[in-house]
C-alpha cells in the first residue's frame, strides 16, 4: 500500500532524528519519494527552552503493513526515540510522524483518520507533499496545467 507520511522534529538533532526515522521506515517498506527539508515555526504550542523550530518533509511509502500495523509501528519506533507518546501532543519532540494519506482510504477510528484531519490548513505538510506529487508527475512525464 503507498503511504504519505509527514515527518517532523524540533528536539535534539533534528537531522539526525529525521534521517533514523527513514532509515527505520526502510525496515519496514520501501520509501519512494522524499520531499525536502522544510524549517517552520511550531503550530499551536509554545517555544520551550532547548527546543528549535521544526525540520518537517514528506516522504511517500509503500508498505505491506495494513494502516493500523503501520501506526502501531510507528507509534512503538517514536517510543524508542524518546517521544512521550501520551503526553506530546503540541509540545516539542524528538520525532513525530503522521500518516496523512493511505492510496485513496478513507479511515476513521478512535486511534488513526486518513486522510490526517490536521493536514489541510498546515503549509508545513502541504508544501513538502505538493513537491512530491510534482516530482512524481514529471517522472511519470504528465503535463500540468
Amino acid at each position: 500500500m503507498i503511504y504519505y507520511l509527514a515527518l517532523g522534529s524540533n528536539m535534539g538533532n533534528r537531522l539526525s532524528n529525521i534521517r533514523k526515522a527513514i532509515g527505520f521506515l526502510k525496515t519496514v517498506g520501501t520509501v519512494l519519494n522524499i520531499s525536502s527539508i522544510y524549517e517552520t515555526e511550531p503550530v499551536g504550542m509554545k517555544m520551550v527552552q532547548g527546543t528549535e523550530n521544526f525540520y518537517n518533509l514528506a516522504i511517500s511509502f509503500d508498505s505491506v503493513l495494513s494502516p493500523s500495523s503501520l501506526l502501531k509501528t510507528i507509534k512503538n519506533f517514536e517510543k524508542r526515540m524518546g517521544r512521550d507518546i501520551l503526553n506530546s501532543h503540541n509540545k516539542p519532540r524528538t520525532i513525530d510522524i503522521d500518516i496523512l494519506l493511505a492510496e485513496g482510504q478513507i479511515i476513521n477510528t478512535e486511534s488513526l483518520t486518513v486522510p490526517h484531519k490536521e493536514m489541510h490548513p498546515r503549509g508545513f505538510v502541504l508544501i513538502p507533499l505538493k513537491e512530491i506529487r510534482d516530482r512524481r508527475q514529471k517522472g511519470r512525464g504528465i503535463k500540468e496545467g
